[in-house]
């Protein structure tokens, strides 16, 4: 039967959650509060491994849009530019991406006419403001209502959605991290030269208490990144990012050195979270939580995307073709199962803080 599916958040979960649901056969909206400008779409370098890049290209993802990098060799560098006892091979596979081209490339086949299913709809500036899990029904801000067969928030750390599903409490972030991104647009130098000749490869850079990694996922532009520790009650500015960059690589011979010396505001980005919610129940009725609105991960930590994509597959998995309306509630819990058992094998913050039922 083919399910009228209603997705809350167009971000990356959303936009795999749309493209693997309309392969399996159903009719998708999703609905997105912003307009999806590169700014909304921005942040931290996305590491992909084998299975995650099978996913993609098997979903059908324009490989050009999405502008993945295979990684054949990680190059580590101390903090005056001299090469570490030995370059680092990568594991066979693994590919990094600039994360709002990956969502540009997911976007693009969810709504793209050619491939198997309906176009994914794909509605912007919708913010919803309610959710009934019951008659699989959406609210929006504007006055409109939805009604489907399932609804699925995809809507992120901040999830609206969350609260209509399940009851979550809110702890403390110890150990507060903040994941820092540089991006250099028009770069020139000894950095792009080498990326431009040798571009499947990226580079980490050893300062004090401190790794810097390089990337270029466009020609001619740089994007470096890391993860800062933070004391509470730091006020993180632009400049303070800067002073503990440099700081943490000084040295007066080094190109990295005059590369941070040279940073403008406008080229640091960063994200942190002080406080985590902790969510444990993930489906109610016909509604189902995927993403970082069901299992969040810290900026910081790299599994978000992949689990991500890995709850499409499995969600589409789950509500096949030949499932009826009457047997949604049922699928949904069957989904859930495994998805949670998945999650605790991995090295996250939301594994290690939560007492896990079945």
């Amino acid at each position: 039967m083919v399910l009228r599916i209603l997705i809350v958040g167009g971000g990356i979960a959303g936009q795999a959650a749309g493209l693997a649901l309309r392969r399996a056969g159903h009719h998708v909206q999703i609905f997105e509060k912003s307009h999806l400008t590169p700014t909304d779409t921005s942040g931290a370098v996305v590491h992909l491994g084998p299975k995650s890049n099978d996913l993609v290209r098997s979903w059908g993802v324009d490989e050009a849009v999405a502008a993945g990098v295979l990684t054949k060799e990680i190059t580590e560098l101390n903090r005056d530019g001299s090469p570490k006892e030995s370059d680092s091979i990568s594991p066979p596979g693994w590919m990094y991406y600039g994360r709002s081209r990956l969502h540009r490339g997911l976007q693009g086949a969810a709504t793209a006419s050619m491939g198997a299913g309906v176009p994914v709809e794909l509605h912007l500036g919708a913010e919803v403001l309610a959710v009934d899990c019951n008659s699989a029904s959406v609210a929006l801000r504007d006055g409109r209502d939805f009604v489907g067969d399932v609804v699925v928030g995809a809507d992120g750390f901040e999830s609206t959605v969350r609260k209509m599903v399940t009851s979550y409490d809110s702890i403390a972030v110890p150990d507060q991290k903040i994941a820092v991104q540089l991006r250099l647009h028009a770069h020139s130098g000894p950095f792009t030269e080498r990326f431009r000749s040798h571009p499947e490869r990226y580079e980490k850079w050893a300062g004090t208490d401190l790794e810097l990694n390089v990337y270029s996922i466009e020609p001619g532009q740089l994007l470096l990144d890391c993860t800062l520790p933070a004391q509470a009650g730091t006020e993180v500015t632009s400049p303070w990012i800067k002073d503990q960059l440099v700081q943490a690589f000084a040295h007066e011979q080094s190109e990295l050195t005059q590369l941070l010396g040279a940073l403008d505001a406008e080229d640091i980005h960063s994200w942190t979270q002080a406080e985590y919610p902790r969510v444990q129940k993930w489906t109610s009725e016909k509604a189902v939580l995927v993403g970082d609105a069901a299992h969040p991960f810290l900026p910081h930590e790299h599994p978000g995307t992949s689990q991500s994509l890995n709850d499409a597959l499995a969600l589409a998995s789950e509500l096949a073709s030949d499932v009826e309306v009457e047997q949604v509630k049922d699928r949904l819990v069957a989904w859930e199962g495994p998805r949670k058992e998945r999650l605790k094998a991995l090295p996250c913050y939301y594994a290690s803080t939560w007492t896990w039922d079945s």
